[in-house]
């Protein structure tokens, strides 16, 4: 276990095996899942900026559910969210599929 620089700032300990769950939606299966996500990516990066939508409404309550146990104000706890799905869609060209789009979100600094 390593410690890890929050989105907040505050050092954590990084504890993945916890994240997941926290991400873990209604898919068939995780290949199902990362396939469409790569679809998706490929269609934004392709300029189809509006597909990202899809990511902020699928995944808002689950990235939302992380930050409000990393930060106990509700209102700051959005604006964490909030920050890190600007910065993944920032970062968009460099995701590289080792996890799902939620974790990877909920990882950002």
């Amino acid at each position: 276990m390593s410690e890890v620089i929050s989105m907040s700032g505050q050092i954590q300990s990084d504890r993945t095996e916890q994240r997941e769950p926290a991400c873990s939606h209604d898919w068939p299966s995780r290949d199902v899942r990362t396939q469409s996500e790569r679809q998706r990516i490929g269609r934004i990066l392709s300029g189809k900026r509006e597909e990202y939508a899809w990511f902020v409404n699928t995944y808002s309550q689950e990235v939302l559910g992380f930050t409000m146990r990393l930060v106990p104000n509700a209102e700051d706890a959005m604006e964490v969210a909030q920050d890190a799905f600007v910065k993944a869609f920032r970062s968009l060209a460099s995701f590289e599929f080792r996890s799902s789009f939620c974790t990877w979100v909920c990882r950002i600094d």
